[in-house]
């Protein structure tokens, strides 16, 4: 994804071997894959945080707390 090859990876024909099957279309597909990850990961950063950086009531507002039980039904 980032146009190595079998010399700037260190890896050798280990990595051709690894490599050689892909093309540009398989290139694309994995850096957007990559990229959803990428979104994933820092989300769940995010929210990880706000637990323990926000109030209950503030994260209630948001969607992402129950503060009460009454507020499901």
């Amino acid at each position: 994804m980032e146009n190595g090859n079998a010399q700037t990876s260190g890896l050798g024909k280990w990595f051709e071997q690894q490599t050689d099957h892909l093309d540009e279309r398989d290139t694309e597909f994995l850096k957007s894959w990559d990229s959803l990850l990428n979104k994933e990961e820092a989300d769940m950063f995010r929210f990880k945080n706000e637990l323990w950086t926000m109030l209950s009531t503030d994260r209630e507002k948001l969607g992402r707390w129950f503060l009460s039980v009454s507020n499901l039904m």
